[in-house]
């Protein structure tokens, strides 16, 4: 399908709460692009929803993300992974609504 590139060394995710209890004192959290993968800091298909790095978060009708990796393009620091986003240590996780922001 046809693939966009978004360009943006300055882009970032948040996560604002979490269901997992022993991150609930952490929140909210922010998570920068790595400076090396601003290139991918989100991704257009037509085959699917926005996919925000190297699918860090990518939205899709259906999908079975287990067994696979994808490489971060977010720095995690001190959590190490991207499935902190999902509620801990599984890919995978239900949506009822999403919003994308673009600071002007």
């Amino acid at each position: 399908g046809l693939t966009q590139f978004i360009k943006d060394g300055e882009a970032f995710l948040f996560l604002l709460q979490s269901d997992n209890k022993s991150m609930q004192n952490e929140c909210p959290l922010l998570f920068k692009i790595k400076p090396e993968q601003g290139h991918h800091a989100m991704v257009y298909h037509n085959g699917c929803g926005p996919i925000f790095g190297c699918k860090d978060i990518a939205i899709w009708d259906t999908l079975n993300l287990k067994n696979q990796t994808f490489q971060s393009s977010y720095d995690y620091g001190e959590y190490h992974q991207k499935f902190i986003l999902c509620g801990g240590n599984d890919a995978s996780f239900q949506m009822k609504d999403y919003e994308v922001f673009q600071i002007i």
